[in-house]
């Protein structure tokens, strides 16, 4: 895995992290999901920075989301390719090489995932790249740093908006 710098992801300190088992009621957006199909959806998340990839990855677990990781455009373009994902959790820079990578993510889970939620997260958003993102297929592009529970709700949102039809 790749190090990399902190993110400004914040996720609580909770006993359910340290043992993921089930879905975990200290996490406020746990008990406030808006559908069980949420909490059982498949979810790839797509970052960087080991430290974020691990928080948000446990996190997601704790509550009871099936969890992938990947930490740069090519891993995920794999995984989206081999597995279907309800949600797409994308850092819009994925390597200091280019400034927006993560939109080569949102364009292939768009096209081969229709139905799934996407959401982009990241610190360098301006106005241009947030259309691009929403025209390319994301649902939401939210700028970091955003608290786990945020990201959790409006991802579980859009599952059951998507779900409902």
């Amino acid at each position: 895995m790749a190090a990399g710098r902190p993110t400004n992801l914040r996720a609580k300190t909770s006993s359910c992290v340290a043992h993921p088992t089930a879905p975990c009621a200290d996490f406020p957006v746990a008990r406030s999901l808006l559908g069980l199909e949420a909490m059982r959806s498949n979810l790839l998340i797509v970052e960087d920075h080991e430290s974020g990839r691990l928080t948000m990855g446990e996190y997601f677990e704790a509550i009871g989301y099936s969890v992938t990781l990947a930490r740069d455009v090519q891993e995920a373009l794999d995984r989206i390719a081999s597995g279907p994902f309800a949600i797409v959790i994308t850092d819009l820079r994925l390597s200091p090489f280019s400034p927006a990578e993560g939109l080569d993510v949102v364009a292939a889970a768009r096209a081969r995932l229709p139905g799934a939620a996407i959401l982009v997260v990241t610190a360098y958003a301006n106005p241009e790249i947030v259309e691009r993102a929403r025209r390319l297929g994301a649902d939401v592009v939210l700028h970091k740093p955003q608290s786990l529970d945020t990201l959790a709700e409006l991802a579980s949102s859009l599952v059951v908006r998507r779900a409902a039809g």
